[in-house]
């Protein structure tokens, strides 16, 4: 394991330290801040300067110190899509739209995954929401699932993450994107296989 690196806070708190691990001290006794979640999930730390006090987001003052591409109007986006993991190497520099389209796309927040099943019952092919699926083939498919029609030949219907996670990671796909997968294997919906 790499040695934890230090670097001083950024002005007017330069009294404190940041580590590339996502911690925070005060640099002259080095003691450690312990960091408080507030209600969005992201933790902060009380910085003083001058006898006041302001808290600092601690995702912010690691990627200041450590990640390389800042300029105004950026957003320090978690890659792993935890809120608590601040480590130097999960952070990065985004724009408002790329932290959204991060969050929907890879770490599938408020989307709705689909699964397209052939006339055996097998998935052919699954999306990471109804919309990457309209991309991919065109045609609304939600409006095939709510009318209970068949959507290009098949069967078409929402499946929750954890699943849509699953069938991506473990089964054989012949073709992967970020927003879908074609199965090569004949894999039943409720995790049988055939050949």
């Amino acid at each position: 394991m790499a040695e934890e690196r230090w670097h001083h806070c950024e002005v007017p708190y330069t009294r404190y330290e940041v580590s590339d691990q996502g911690r925070v001290r005060n640099a002259h006794t080095g003691r450690i801040l312990k960091p408080k979640m507030i209600y969005s999930g992201y933790l902060v730390v009380c910085l003083n300067y001058k006898g006041e006090s302001k808290m600092k987001f601690v995702h912010r003052l690691v990627a200041l110190a450590f990640v390389p591409g800042w300029r105004e109007g950026l957003e320090v986006n978690h890659k792993n899509g935890d809120k608590t993991d601040n480590r130097a190497d999960n952070l990065e520099w985004v724009t408002h739209s790329e932290n959204h389209r991060h969050s929907r796309d890879v770490l599938l927040k408020d989307v709705k995954p689909v699964a397209l099943i052939d006339d055996n019952g097998h998935l052919r092919y699954v999306f990471n929401s109804a919309e990457a699926c309209k991309r991919a083939m065109g045609g609304s498919v939600s409006a095939h699932i709510s009318t209970r029609c068949r959507f290009h030949g098949f069967k078409p219907l929402y499946i929750s993450v954890p699943m849509y996670r699953e069938i991506v990671h473990l089964v054989n796909v012949h073709h992967y994107t970020p927003h879908g997968a074609w199965i090569e294997a004949n894999i039943n919906i409720n995790g049988d296989e055939s050949k």
